[in-house]
Parts: structure tokens; sequence; C-alpha cells
């Protein structure tokens, strides 16, 4: 399992899928410096880390950890233990816990995003939340560093986001994102992405929210990878915009499992952290 950590934690890295490639070295390097602590001989392996400044956080992940990595607190069995095996992913929607999403909170990322938007240039975020009674509930929405195109969006400063995380006693259950000049659905390269929060966490959900002039009810929609497709993003080594077995409209599908809240009824406080360019 560690070796198969290490292994993913390179692939993810040169998919550029930085934040997968930090979660998937702090699983290797958590349990190796549980065999050094007990066996000497393993000690080499102390700083086999290439994800920068990951040594700085060591010391809150020992503790964070159950609650940074959402497979080891979902209900199913981690997929990453049996990689590459199609049944590993598949998971019928009424087997999944909900997941709730302030829908205030989503307004105020578009309004925030508007400036984007009219330039064409994609936002996205990352949804953080808790668990409480077997249900997800999405509070706050974080926006990172990123660098924005028309139609992608690449997240920067990985080792902030995972402080954040731990610093707020949360857990990461998707993300956000804008299509400027798109309908609301899942391309090539966001099945790609969504792949490894939906591998860590099975309910997680990526948003997606249109900048077209559309009907409410297509303003804003909430997707989930296909089950059976999960291998196939798995193997698939390719970058940038390009052809799996069907267009990924396809792929994906809405989230049955997701609904909106009103966070003030549970006693939350929904929020928005903005980091761009913050130090």
């Amino acid at each position: 399992v560690m070796t198969q950590w290490y292994n993913e934690s390179i692939d993810y890295e040169r998919a550029s899928s930085y934040y997968q490639a930090c979660l998937s070295m702090m699983c290797f390097n958590y349990c190796m410096k549980q065999i050094a602590s007990k066996h000497k001989a393993y000690r080499h392996f102390l700083y086999a880390s290439d994800v920068k400044n990951l040594e700085q956080i060591h010391a809150k992940l020992t503790a964070r950890l159950p609650q940074l990595l959402p497979f080891t607190q979902s209900n199913h069995q981690s997929s990453s233990l049996n990689a590459g095996n199609e049944n590993d992913f598949d998971f019928s929607q009424s087997e999944l816990r909900p997941i709730f999403y302030p829908m205030g909170t989503v307004d105020r990322f578009i309004e925030i995003a508007e400036p984007n938007t009219r330039k064409k240039i994609e936002t996205c975020g990352i949804l953080c939340g808790v668990e409480k009674d077997n249900r997800l509930y999405v509070k706050n929405i974080l926006i990172p560093d990123q660098k924005g195109t028309a139609d992608s969006c690449t997240t920067l400063n990985y080792e902030a986001i995972l402080s954040y995380v731990m610093e707020q006693d949360m857990i990461v259950l998707g993300w956000i994102h804008t299509h400027p000049e798109y309908d609301c659905f899942l391309s090539s390269i966001d099945l790609h992405t969504h792949y490894g929060y939906q591998k860590l966490l099975p309910e997680a959900i990526a948003i997606v929210c249109s900048g077209l002039q559309v009907p409410p009810s297509e303003k804003v929609k909430a997707f989930r990878l296909q089950d059976r497709f999960m291998g196939e993003i798995e193997r698939c080594k390719k970058v940038g915009f390009h052809e799996h077995s069907l267009n990924s409209k396809y792929m994906c599908e809405e989230c049955g499992h997701a609904d909106v809240y009103d966070p003030v009824k549970l006693g939350f406080i929904a929020r928005i952290d903005d980091f761009r360019g913050k130090k």
C-alpha cells in the first residue's frame, strides 16, 4: 500500500494534480515515520518526499490524518488499496452518504468570480466541510491561489490549502468552478480533476456554475464521475483536452445524493475564504 501511495504521488505530480500528490505523499511519509520510530533500519526513508515544505505540516498531520483524508471516514473500502479494479469504484448513488451545500454561499462565490467571468476566465474553489450524523455538509468555500483561462483553472500553493483544512478542522468534500462561456458539465480535464476527489471520497461533488444566460435550474449543477468510468480515468495518462471512450458529458452524472441546505438551521456559519494574492 505504501509503495502504491509513493507511486501515485509521482503520477499525480506529473499530471499536475499537486493536491492529490501531496495527499498521497503524506500518507506514505506518515506510515514511514511510524515504522521508523520502531524499526531503526528504515530511518533512511524518513525524508522520502518530493513535496515542498511537507515536513513543516507533519506534526499537525499526525493528529489530523483521519480527518484530512476522507476515505478513512468512508463506510466503503478505499479504492487506493486495490487500484485498477473496476469494482472498487462501484457505488450506487443510493449507497452514498447525502451531501449538502449552502446555496447562498455558492451564489456569493459566483459574485466573487464575476470579474473573471466577464473576462472569460474560469474561477475555482475547494469545498470544505464536516460530517454530522452520517451526512456531509459543505460549510466553507476556499478560493486558493490559481491560474485561470477561458476553459481551465489550475490551483496553486497547495501547502496553504492543506494547512487551511487542518486548521479549520474540516475535510475536503469536492470543488467548485465556473464555466464563463459554457453550460454545466465536466470537461475531459474536469473528469481527471474530480477523479482525485472522488477516489478519496466517493460522495465528493463537483459544482459547476455556468456564466451563460440560462434558466436558474441550469445555472448551477453538482456532478460526479460515473463509477463505471473511474478505472478508465485512472488509467488515462493524457493531459489537456482529449478524448475518452465517450464524450465527457456522458461520463459524468448529476448528483442524486446532493442537495442544498440552510446552514443557519444547523448552527453552522458558512463563509468564503479568498486566498488569492495572500501570503
